[in-house]
């Protein structure tokens, strides 16, 4: 039962000894709250949210409400025996099961188990190419924005964006069971041979994208020329030509452009193409880019911004929160730099109405919390920002 997440919405006796059988078979995070829950629990998860609550009638409402989890079973433990009528209402609200925590305990975990194994089942179909076994499409966009994935990362990201070389001659010499085969076997070779935080994802036709977490785009060269190698040496039934790719890749590190890493990577794997093939090339940055800043408030000093890397800032400006929100919805921005201490500041409905705004961009921007007051880092972190910035200083809290 991997990847179980676990809402805490009160804590007991009960609760406790059931998390440390949990803990035994499964990777266990506690949340205090639902915020938090909300930002530790993503499509990554591959297992469920636990609800510990005598009364969970709105956290069920705000977990079925949040986009990431739609399709994450929501299990409820009922700290208090509940009724018959409100055990159905939970089931209505979304609840996929009911546990009373005064079930024998290992009858609990069996439920929890089944919960769990039936989640990964369909999430297997839902973010699963059916051909490869590769993650597919679906599953880059949303890995690639959300919190446990890009955009949670704090080192380095390298992308590789591959195309295999003459793969219409395949088709049309040894016909496309013979091409399906070709991408079957090449896909089982890149997950044989990368780390197992690596993903392998079909992006379409015979492409592939290869993520590499916490990895320089030197060193994913080095990976990627060293899967050519074993693609060289791998046999495919039925194909008697060699079968090759071209690669491009480009290094994502957090506070620069995620769209610009991709482009880099799709713009070197295209120059691979014209170098003749079978060739693993790095994208370079574009002269003139840095990060787009969206200022918003009246005090936004750009020395605080510092911290966030030596590139040139191209910088715009809001008054307030709804002048802000339209800016998001509008353009791509890398950072959303907010004054906390303005009069009309509500450091709560900021924060969700600036993250709402860019909720359906694949990069979101981090969002700065920028304030004078001391002590406020920690309680703007637990609201939801990225990063919090003291005015008057030039280092990232």
């Amino acid at each position: 039962m991997s990847g179980t997440w676990i809402v805490v919405g009160e804590q007991s006796r009960e609760w406790a000894a059931v998390r440390a059988l949990l803990e035994r078979e499964a990777d266990v995070y506690a949340a205090m709250d639902w915020d938090e829950a909300a930002n530790s629990v993503g499509m990554d998860a591959g297992g469920l949210v636990l609800v510990a609550s005598a009364s969970p009638d709105g956290w069920l409402a705000r977990l079925r409400g949040e986009p990431r989890l739609a399709g994450t079973p929501a299990v409820v433990l009922a700290l208090r025996r509940p009724r018959a009528e409100d055990a159905q209402r939970w089931r209505d609200e979304g609840a996929s099961d009911v546990l009373d925590a005064s079930l024998p305990q290992s009858d609990i975990v069996q439920r929890l188990r089944a919960a769990a194994k039936r989640a990964e089942e369909m999430r297997q179909l839902a973010y699963t190419d059916p051909l490869t076994g590769a993650w597919n499409r679906r599953y880059l966009d949303e890995w690639l924005s959300g919190p446990r994935g890009a955009a949670g990362l704090k080192l380095p990201l390298a992308l590789a964006m591959l195309d295999l070389d003459r793969f219409k001659a395949i088709n049309d010499t040894y016909g496309h069971d013979a091409g399906d085969r070709v991408l079957r076997r090449l896909a089982d070779l890149f997950r044989r041979h990368v780390r197992r935080g690596d993903r392998v994802v079909r992006y379409g036709g015979e492409e592939f994208v290869l993520l590499f977490p916490q990895t320089t785009a030197t060193e994913a060269q080095a990976a990627l020329r060293s899967l050519a190698e074993h693609a060289a040496r791998e046999e495919f039934p039925g194909v008697a030509q060699p079968v090759t790719f071209s690669a491009g890749i480009a290094e994502w590190r957090p506070g620069q452009p995620l769209r610009d890493a991709l482009r880099h990577a799709d713009q070197a794997l295209y120059r691979a193409k014209d170098e003749g093939r079978g060739r693993v090339l790095v994208g370079e940055p574009e002269a003139g880019e840095g990060l787009r800043v969206l200022l918003v408030g009246a005090d936004v000093p750009l020395a605080a911004l510092a911290a966030f890397g030596p590139q040139p800032l191209r910088t715009a400006s809001a008054a307030g929160v709804a002048e802000a929100a339209a800016a998001l919805a509008a353009e791509p921005y890398d950072l959303c730099a907010v004054d906390m201490d303005g009069p009309e500041a509500d450091p709560f409905e900021w924060i969700r109405r600036l993250r709402a705004a860019a909720a359906d961009r694949l990069a979101k921007p981090r969002l700065v919390a920028v304030s004078a007051k001391e002590g406020a880092a920690l309680r703007y972190l637990q609201l939801g920002a990225d990063e919090f910035v003291r005015k008057g200083d030039a280092r990232g809290e």
